[in-house]
């Protein structure tokens, strides 16, 4: 890949996910997060939510975890005793629902709405709550195993496909956090082909559950998984920073006017950058006019030895002029016929017998 591509391909997919976070672009109407116990997606909740107030737009926040009213959220829905059904939780929602007004709805436990819903009627339920103005964070934890789904009288809905299926088929943008120790790990283990580490209930040991810098408090990995309306998909991993407070409001605006003008947007994202250009990450390469150079070919080239294995200027015109044996014999100086004749000159030590030609 040239060097032109990569700097499109990363001014591209930054601006992207930048468009993603911002309500009023609606470049993704719902928005799914996968979460697990190593790395929770409540970062990219509160980039939401940022983005949301920068933008001046309201946050409806659908509370199955949360018991208190988070900062920067405009109307907490409690929806964590279970005392609503489908019905009057659906209306207790769109009460709060602008149809004039950017609103960004906020789910933070997908796998208790749909342990309440019927399996069928979790896509309806969710495309009801999408409007214009409406745009549908939801985060989704993969670690809790799925209850026993409920069924209607029928019990039609026992061949209804999983609760994760639905929301990646409804999804407009899929975005997975992943831990940043846990990558790095990873990745340092398949440069030396060695097997890959696993962590938490991955691992398969009994008694752990997280493993070893879990839910980084400086950064996460996140991979973006875009659908277009095409149905072409676009993929992406990023490094986002935890700690960075500032919205990405000023950010967006930046890195539009960088685009529009043909710079370089990248430096302009406060908090994220690309994966493959983060150093911890991309220590055992090095992207020099486009070419990725493996490890191995730069200890081969930056490789020290104790004697001279190049041809120094008089020794590489004495070379030149060295004139082999087999020149002479190449020579047609007594006609085309004569070309390619062996010369030999006979030695004290060789012992001809003229009776062998005799034959």
């Amino acid at each position: 890949m040239s060097h032109d591509m990569i700097r499109r391909r990363r001014e591209h997919n930054l601006l992207l996910i930048s468009r993603i976070f911002d309500v009023r672009q609606r470049a993704s109407p719902f928005t799914v997060i996968l979460d697990s116990l190593e790395q929770s997606g409540r970062p990219l909740v509160r980039t939401f939510i940022q983005q949301a107030n920068a933008n001046k737009a309201r946050v409806v926040f659908l509370s199955f975890e949360t018991i208190e009213k988070a900062r920067g959220v405009s109307e907490l829905v409690k929806a964590y005793a279970g005392r609503d059904g489908p019905t009057e939780l659906h209306r207790k929602i769109t009460t709060h629902l602008s149809k004039t007004e950017d609103t960004l709805l906020v789910i933070d436990s997908l796998n208790a709405l749909a342990e309440l819903l019927v399996p069928d009627s979790l896509a309806p339920f969710l495309s009801s709550l999408i409007t214009p103005k409406t745009s549908l964070v939801g985060t989704f934890h993969t670690d809790i195993p799925p209850l026993p789904q409920a069924t209607d009288v029928s019990g039609a809905s026992c061949y209804a496909a999983p609760a994760l299926t639905v929301l990646k088929y409804l999804s407009t943008t899929v975005l997975t956090s992943h831990c940043l120790l846990h990558v790095l790990a990873q990745k340092r283990a398949r440069d030396r082909s060695l097997v890959e580490p696993t962590f938490g209930l991955a691992a398969g040991v009994e008694g752990v559950v997280v493993g070893l810098g879990a839910n980084g408090r400086k950064a996460l990995v996140v991979e973006m998984e875009y659908r277009r309306k095409s149905g072409r998909g676009v993929t992406e991993w990023f490094v986002m920073s935890t700690t960075t407070t500032a919205t990405t409001a000023t950010t967006t605006r930046s890195m539009r006017s960088k685009a529009a003008s043909g710079g370089s947007g990248h430096r302009e994202q406060r908090g994220i950058m690309l994966l493959e250009e983060y150093p911890p990450y991309r220590n055992s390469s090095v992207v020099h006019t486009g070419a990725v150079v493996d490890e191995r070919e730069q200890l081969a080239v930056q490789m020290e030895s104790t004697f001279s294995l190049e041809l120094s200027e008089k020794q590489r015109r004495d070379r030149e002029g060295v004139v082999l044996p087999y020149f002479d014999a190449q020579r047609a100086e007594g006609g085309a016929a004569e070309g390619g004749r062996i010369l030999y000159e006979m030695g004290v030590e060789d012992d001809f017998d003229d009776e062998e030609d005799e034959i």
